[in-house]
């Protein structure tokens, strides 16, 4: 792992691939776990931004799922190596079309289950 900048560093701590796993955990379990609030996307403002006129709309769109995707890989689910950002959002518009009672929950869920779906972890006990 590469060497660390900022105050932990100084005292000498470099994070463990351990360390980053946790970090990925306690997002996802964050995630899973937060009340929806008004002011959070859902599947519905997801699925009009895929959808959208504009380069504004869909820049957002793929981004928010890039950003969960990348966030929660290899904790949730675990994408194939050169997956593109086409595939991810392919996958979530796919999704969010199959399930339109889902659609009034928050968007990071719906790219987690779309995702989850599509490429499931083979966990080796």
């Amino acid at each position: 792992m590469a060497p660390q900048s900022g105050p932990l560093a100084t005292i000498g701590f470099t994070p463990s691939k351990k360390d980053e796993e946790m970090k990925k955990l306690l997002l996802a379990l964050a995630v899973a776990c937060s009340p929806a609030h008004a002011d959070f996307i859902n599947g519905n403002v997801l699925l009009n931004d895929i959808n959208g006129d504009t380069w504004s709309a869909k820049g957002f769109a793929n981004g928010y799922i890039s950003g969960v995707a990348n966030a929660l890989d290899d904790v949730l689910f675990c994408l194939p190596n050169g997956v593109t950002v086409g595939q991810l959002v392919d996958v979530t518009s796919r999704y969010l079309r199959n399930n339109p009672a889902q659609r009034h929950k928050g968007a990071s869920l719906l790219i987690v289950n779309a995702l989850v779906q599509a490429w499931p972890c083979k966990r080796n006990n």
